[in-house]
């Protein structure tokens, strides 16, 4: 059935989010006036959003910083015109929810922990390593003390 659904999520980071997308070849669109609308015209208003063709996944801040996922879910798994997303939405047996979740999860875990290597004065003199799989993801980051 099509209706907006929320769904609880661990991300806090727009910047990460933002950086997530644009590995993934998406677009996060962010600013005032941003909205997602399910099948029946109705719609809420959300902080961020990708659009994925007839519908969007949208994002709204929550008061203890996290970003919630809200959607037209049905919407997203018969009418997503954007194949990898298509693709992980088949992988998570057909849910959107979990599929877009999946899919969003590791490239924000690389982004937010090059974000916090990056901030933090403790990780001064390592340099970090990728390792990636065949499709080209991020699967291990490892920080190596410089040796000069």
């Amino acid at each position: 059935m099509s209706h907006i659904t929320p769904v609880t999520t661990q991300f806090s980071d727009i910047e990460c989010l933002a950086v997530a997308c644009q590995e993934l070849g998406l677009v996060l669109e962010q600013g005032e006036g941003l909205t997602v609308t399910d099948y029946y015209k109705k719609s809420v208003a959300v902080d961020a959003r990708i659009p994925l063709g007839r519908y969007a996944l949208g994002f709204q801040r929550q008061a203890d910083g996290t970003l919630k996922m809200v959607s037209d879910f049905w919407g997203i798994q018969h009418y997503c015109e954007v194949p990898k997303v298509r693709t992980a939405v088949a992988a998570a047996g057909g849910s959107a929810e979990r599929g877009m979740l999946k899919l969003l999860e590791r490239p924000y875990g690389v982004a937010a922990t090059k974000k916090e290597i990056a901030r933090n004065p403790k990780y001064r003199g390592f340099r970090m390593q990728e390792e990636k799989n065949q499709e080209g993801e991020v699967v291990r980051l490892t920080l190596v003390r410089r040796t000069y």
